[in-house]
């Protein structure tokens, strides 16, 4: 059953709270030990296809995660 998100439009539920799209590849940014970005591609070869979605995680001083939030 499809929801509306107010951010990204109409997802079907089965994408999760997140509402990231079907992809076939990902690629994650570290900073040190933490990932920092994760983008979520598809089509293409790796992060050669387009770009469907991408979380920014955010971590305190001792490296515990605070934060995930959907930026594209």
């Amino acid at each position: 059953m499809p929801y509306v998100s107010k951010q990204f439009g109409t997802h079907e539920s089965s994408y999760g709270n997140m509402g990231i799209p079907p992809h076939d590849h990902l690629k994650n940014t570290y900073t040190g030990s933490n990932i920092t970005t994760v983008e979520y591609f598809r089509g293409g070869q790796q992060d050669a296809g387009k770009l469907v979605a991408r979380l920014e995680l955010t971590y305190d001083g001792a490296g515990n995660l605070l934060t995930v939030t959907r930026t594209d």
